[in-house]
This record gives C-alpha cells, structure tokens and sequence, in this order.
C-alpha cells in the first residue's frame, strides 16, 4: 500500500502528533513512579528515545516552504514561548512565593518552541552546507561537552534535535512508502535495539545514577558531565541514540493509520495538550499521593489520567479559545 502522503498528508501526520502527544503527556505523568516498577522504568525509556525526535521530524516535513515558513516563525513559535514562558513562571512565582522569571532559560516544555524558532530562522542556511544533517550530528556531540550550554536558549536541545528536523525537511512521499516497503526489516531492527536497551537497563537496575545519564542523552538537554557520564561514555550513548530514535520512531510511523480516527482530533489540537498538560499532570500527582494506592492501582491511575488528560485537552473549542488568544496578542504587539 503507498502512503499516498499527498492526499491524506495532515490527516496522517495529525495522527502521528496524536500518537506522540500521548505518550508525552503519558511519560510525564508516569514520571515519579517508575522507580517503584521496573517495567514501568522501562516505558519510560523507551517513550523517551523516540518521542520528541520524532515531533521534531514532523515539524520538519511541514516546513519546506522556506518564505513561509521563516514568515511565519514569529507567530508559530517565537511569541508563544513568549507568552506561555512567561505565564508558566508567572504560576510558579505565585506558586513558590518568590520571583522566578527568565526569558532566557525556557521553563518545562515551552523549550519546544524556542527551538523550532531557531531552527526555522537558520533552516535556509543550514541547507546550503553539504551534508548538513551529518555535520550536525556531529556538533551535538561536541555540545555535549559544554555545560554552560545546557538550558541557555535552549541551545543544547535545538543543536542536538537539528538534524532530525532537517531529516524531515529533506524526506519526501516517496521517504515514506520506502519506510512501509521496508517494515518488516525496520521493526526486526526496532525488536532487536528493544532488546538491547532492556538488558542494559536489567543489568543497571533501577538507578537514579543511571537514568539521569539515560535521560541526560535522551533529553539532550544535560552535558555529559551534568549527566554524570564521562566524555567517551557520554559521546558513544548520544551517538546510540540517534539511530535508536530513527528507527523507534519509523516504526511509531509504520503503525501510526492513515485514516481519520481519535488521534486525528488529538494531533490536530496538539498544541494546547504540549502547553498545558504538565499543569493537570502535576494535579494527577497530588491525587494520587492523597490516595495513597499501591504501585499497580499507580500505573492504571497513571494511564486514565493521561487519557482523560489527552482527551479533554483535545476539545475543539480550547483550540479555538487558543488561536482567538494569540490571534488577539499579534494584533497588538505586530504592526498590519
């Protein structure tokens, strides 16, 4: 079957944001638990090696109109960091009692945004260098040994998830029906780096130590130092990791419908689930400390609350309520 990518492109890429949307909110709100449950650990790693490259990916196919695309920056992503940076530390301020404010270090997710500014604005330099995507793998590895780079502009996180965003840029209908021709070879490749990561993992245990070094590459955000890594461990996990998130995610892609379904509503109100999930994800925690249940009741608590979460958040109207916000902020900050 092709992906006829021309014709149902946004129905099948909603569906995709759908699935990942998920599985962000789902790993956020399963986060303080997975100490209590190897298999619940392991969930958690394997949603975090592929996620938000592959968000990133997407945002890399819908963005080869370059004109349009840089036009549109501000708007799409540069003002909305902006915004909702400022009112995430505004809630934390009142919450904490104290002044917490910084344009500079973007707070949660709201990082998200900030990088794909950067990358849309540099998008028509970068793709004048030759062999663009491999040069900058590369430079993610070398960022890896900047720690004063960390969470400045987010610059570690937008180098290091460059190249998937330029993989996306440069992939193409045909890009796609390869990866379902090629299915069967991808999710034995997949089944096989599952397997390797589980018995890393199993060997490890269930280390604090070492998931801050998983989540440190993982996460892209941490140097291998922060990390607690040392610079050849470090450079050899970051490198894994980027054909572990390439094929993880083609697989996320293989199975991902091209059809109208849930995650189709999902993926195409993304936007306000990305923003505002980590608010209902924190309040899903302090139920769950007043219930006070055992790990298991925990994990099935954890997955109602992430598809309640999911699922309300995905209303139209807050979509509409969103875009009439942000429609009203442009209108008068920006000129006509």
């Amino acid at each position: 079957m092709r992906l006829e990518i021309v014709k149902t492109r946004n129905i099948f890429i909603d569906n995709v944001k759908g699935v990942l949307i998920f599985l962000v909110v789902f790993g956020h709100t399963i986060y303080p638990y997975i100490y209590e449950n190897f298999g619940l650990f392991m969930v958690f790693v394997y949603i975090y090696s592929f996620h938000m490259p592959l968000f990133v990916y997407i945002s890399g196919v819908l963005s080869k109109n370059i004109e349009k695309t840089q036009q549109k920056a501000f708007q799409r992503f540069l003002l909305p960091y902006l915004v909702w940076n400022s009112f995430a530390f505004i809630l934390s301020s009142l919450y904490h009692g104290k002044l917490e404010f910084s344009f500079l270090h973007p707070f949660l997710q709201n990082w998200y945004f900030l990088s794909l500014f950067t990358m849309c604005m540099f998008l028509p330099i970068m793709i004048k260098i030759r062999w663009c995507i491999c040069g900058i793998f590369l430079v993610s590895l070398i960022v890896g040994l900047l720690p004063e780079f960390n969470g400045t502009f987010s610059f570690s996180k937008t180098v290091c998830f460059y190249g998937y965003f330029l993989l996306g840029y440069y992939s193409n209908k045909e890009t796609l029906d390869k990866i379902r021709r090629n299915k069967n070879i991808i999710i034995i490749l997949g089944i096989i780096i599952m397997i390797i990561i589980y018995a890393y993992c199993a060997i490890m245990g269930i280390d604090r130590t070492v998931l801050t070094a998983v989540l440190g590459v993982l996460s892209k955000s941490d140097s291998y130092k922060d990390a607690g890594m040392n610079i050849a461990n470090g450079i050899i996990m970051r490198m894994a990791s980027i054909p572990v998130s390439i094929i993880l995610g083609m697989i996320v892609m293989i199975f991902t419908p091209v059809k109208k379904n849930i995650f189709t509503r999902i993926g195409r109100n993304s936007i306000i689930i990305f923003i505002f999930h980590e608010y209902f994800v924190v309040l899903s925690w302090g139920i769950m400390r007043l219930l006070n249940v055992n790990i298991a009741i925990e994990i099935v608590l954890s997955l109602i609350f992430s598809i309640g979460i999911t699922l309300f958040l995905s209303i139209d109207a807050f979509q509409r309520l969103y875009e009439k916000i942000m429609r009203t902020i442009e209108t008068i900050i920006l000129k006509e």
